[in-house]
C-alpha cells in the first residue's frame, strides 16, 4: 500500500469527511477551533463553522462552499457527519453542531444535485435533546430519520470531564435516535467517538479513543434500541477517532498514534502532534485485521489525522485526510499493488 501526497488543500479544521460514492462528491465539516496563537476557543468564540463540498472526479482537488452560519440563520459549529443514500436516490447529510458550548444538536440536510457544480444542502430538521446529547462527537445513520450518536463524555461539567478523560473512566454512551425520541444503547465507554453501521454483517462498530480500541457489537435491525452489551473489540495500535467505509466495504481509521502527544497539541503546548491512517479488512473466514497504512510520525504534513476517507474502486484510488485543528486537509493518491 503506497499512499503519495499530492497537497494540503485549504479549509479550516477538516475533522470529518464523508464521501458520496455515486456523485463522486466529498463532504467535509469545517470549524477553526484554535486561535492564532494555538488556545482553544468555545463556541461563543469559534467563527461560523461550515460544510464544504470537495470535487473528487477534478485534479487538483476543488472545494466549494455549501453551508455556514450566514446562509442558514443561525449557530453552527459542525462535528461528526454521516451520509444516509437510500435505493431511491434519495441522500440525506447528518451534523453534530456544538451551538453553544452545553447545546448540541444533530442539523439534517437534504442532498440535492448529482454533480459537484449541483450538489446543495436543504436544511430539513434539528434534533435538540440536552439530556442524551451530552457531548456528542460522532453520528452514523440508520436511515433518512434515525441514527446512532457517540457520547465522548459521560460527565457534564468541565472539571469532572477532565477527570474523565485524564484517567480514561469508562463513562461515554451511544445513544439511538428512533425518530421521534432517544435511547441509550451502550455504556461504560472510554472516550467513544467515530462509529460504523456494518449492514452486511450486523455490527456496530465504536471508536474508544482512550483505550485505543474498537469496540464491536452484534446489531439486531429489527430492533436498533436494544441496547448493545455483548461486545468484544479489536486492538488497535494508535487512538482511533472517526470510521469510514470504501466502496469495497473496509474501514478506515483516522487515529492518533499517542494519546499524550494528543492532549498536549491540544492544549497548544506544542505545534504538532503525530497522525496515523488504520485500514480494517475483512478477508473471507478469518477474523477482522489491522493494516497500519500511512503514518506521520512528527505531525508536520499533518497532525493528529482525525479520518480516512476513500473513493474510487481498483488499485488507485484517492485518499482524503481531515484533521481537527489544523488549516487544510491532505489530498492523497492511494496505490494498492496487492488489489484483487
Amino acid at each position: 500500500m503506497q499512499v503519495i501526497v499530492r497537497g494540503p488543500v485549504p479549509v479550516p479544521g477538516p475533522e470529518d469527511i464523508v464521501v458520496d460514492h455515486a456523485a463522486a462528491v466529498a463532504f467535509s465539516a469545517s470549524q477553526q477551533r484554535k486561535s492564532a496563537t494555538g488556545k482553544l476557543l468555545g463556541p461563543a468564540d469559534m467563527p461560523s463553522g461550515a460544510i464544504f463540498a470537495l470535487d473528487l472526479a477534478s485534479e487538483p482537488l476543488a472545494k466549494r462552499l455549501l453551508i455556514d452560519q450566514e446562509s442558514l440563520g443561525f449557530p453552527f459549529h459542525p462535528r461528526g457527519c454521516s451520509l444516509f443514500s437510500g435505493p431511491d436516490g434519495q441522500r440525506r447529510l447528518m451534523v453534530i453542531s456544538d451551538r453553544a458550548a452545553t447545546e448540541h444538536v444533530v442539523e439534517m440536510f437534504d442532498v440535492v444535485g448529482t454533480a459537484y457544480e449541483s450538489v446543495a444542502l436543504q436544511p430539513v430538521q434539528t434534533v435538540a435533546d440536552p439530556q442524551h446529547l451530552i457531548s456528542p462527537n460522532d453520528l452514523v445513520a440508520l436511515d433518512s430519520n434515525r441514527f446512532y450518536v457517540t457520547n465522548d463524555h459521560g460527565a457534564r461539567q468541565a472539571f469532572w470531564q477532565t477527570l474523565e478523560t485524564g484517567i480514561g473512566l469508562p463513562w461515554s454512551t451511544v445513544v439511538f435516535w428512533d425518530g421521534s425520541r432517544f435511547h441509550t444503547v451502550a455504556k461504560d465507554l472510554e472516550f467513544a467517538n467515530g462509529i460504523a453501521l456494518d449492514h452486511t454483517r450486523k455490527q456496530l462498530y465504536v471508536a474508544a479513543t482512550r483505550s485505543k480500541r474498537l469496540y464491536r457489537s452484534p446489531w439486531d435491525p429489527a430492533d436498533p434500541a436494544k441496547e448493545l452489551t455483548d461486545r468484544d473489540h479489536i486492538d488497535l495500535p494508535g487512538c482511533p477517532d472517526n470510521l469510514e467505509w470504501d466502496a469495497d466495504g473496509k474501514l478506515w481509521i483516522g487515529a492518533d498514534p499517542s494519546f499524550l502527544r494528543l492532549s498536549i497539541y491540544t492544549l497548544g503546548l506544542t505545534p504538532t502532534a503525530p497522525s496515523l491512517i488504520l485500514r480494517l479488512n475483512f478477508d473471507a473466514g478469518t477474523e477482522p485485521h489491522v493494516e497500519e497504512v500511512w503514518h506521520d510520525a512528527t505531525g508536520e504534513i499533518i497532525s493528529a489525522s482525525s479520518v480516512a476517507a476513500v473513493s474510487g474502486k481498483g488499485p488507485v484510488r484517492r485518499l482524503l485526510i481531515g484533521q481537527p485543528f489544523g488549516n487544510h486537509l491532505l489530498d492523497c493518491e492511494l496505490r494498492d499493488a496487492t488489489f484483487g
